[in-house]
C-alpha cells in the first residue's frame, strides 16, 4: 500500500474516532464503521446513531493540501451519494478548508443536514476530545471566591482577604511545581 493510500485510510479512521469521541453513535464500539472501498460513492464511514441503524450519519473525509480548498462540486457529489444511500445526514471533513461556494451551498440548505469541518476545526475537536494527544500534566489554579466572604466581609479586613488570595495563589504555584521538584506526582 502506498504512503498516500495509508494516509487516506488513517485520516478516515481518525475522523471516525473523533466523531465517536464526541458521542456520535453512543458508547457502542461498533457504532462507527469504515466504508471506504470501491464503488462507495465517496462515502468513507458511517455512524449508526441507534443499535438498529435506523438513524445514520455518513462521513466523507478528504486529505487535501492547505492551498486546495474543497469546492461546491465535491459537496454536491457528497449530497448525491447521501441521497443514493437514502441517508439525510452527513459530515464532510477535510484537512484543508472549504471555499465560499461550498459553504454557501450547504448554508442555503436542502432536505439534507450536512456539516462541514475544516482542518482547523478538526484539530480543535481532536484536542477537545483527546484524540491523538495525551494529558501530560494538569495544573490547578485557585482563585478567591469573593461571594464566600460577602456575609463575613464585615468580620475580615481587606488585608486579611488579600492575604488569603496570596496564600491561595502561592499554594497553587507550589502544587504545580511539585513534579519539577521531585515531589508528589513526579
Amino acid at each position: 500500500m502506498s504512503d498516500s493510500m495509508q494516509m487516506s485510510v488513517w485520516i478516515r479512521s481518525l475522523v471516525l474516532d473523533v466523531l465517536s469521541a464526541m458521542g456520535y453513535g453512543g458508547s457502542r464500539s461498533d457504532a462507527a464503521e469504515h466504508l471506504g472501498r470501491s464503488n462507495d460513492e465517496g462515502i468513507d464511514g458511517c455512524i449508526r446513531q441507534d443499535p438498529l441503524g435506523l438513524d445514520q450519519i455518513f462521513v466523507q473525509a478528504k486529505r487535501y493540501a492547505p492551498d486546495r480548498p474543497v469546492d461546491r462540486q465535491a459537496i454536491q457529489a457528497f449530497i448525491g451519494a447521501l441521497t443514493g444511500q437514502g441517508v439525510t445526514k452527513g459530515v464532510f471533513i477535510t484537512t484543508s478548508s472549504f471555499n465560499r461556494n461550498a459553504r454557501e451551498f450547504v448554508r442555503r440548505g436542502s432536505h439534507m443536514k450536512v456539516v462541514l469541518i475544516d482542518g482547523d476545526e478538526l484539530v480543535e475537536l481532536m484536542l477537545r476530545h483527546h484524540i491523538g494527544v495525551r494529558v501530560e500534566r494538569k495544573v490547578e489554579v485557585l482563585e478567591l471566591d469573593q461571594n464566600h466572604f460577602v456575609v463575613r466581609q464585615s468580620c475580615l479586613s481587606q488585608e486579611t482577604l488579600t492575604a488569603i488570595t496570596r496564600a491561595a495563589n502561592s499554594d497553587s504555584r507550589r502544587k504545580s511545581q511539585l513534579p519539577l521538584l521531585g515531589g508528589a506526582g513526579a
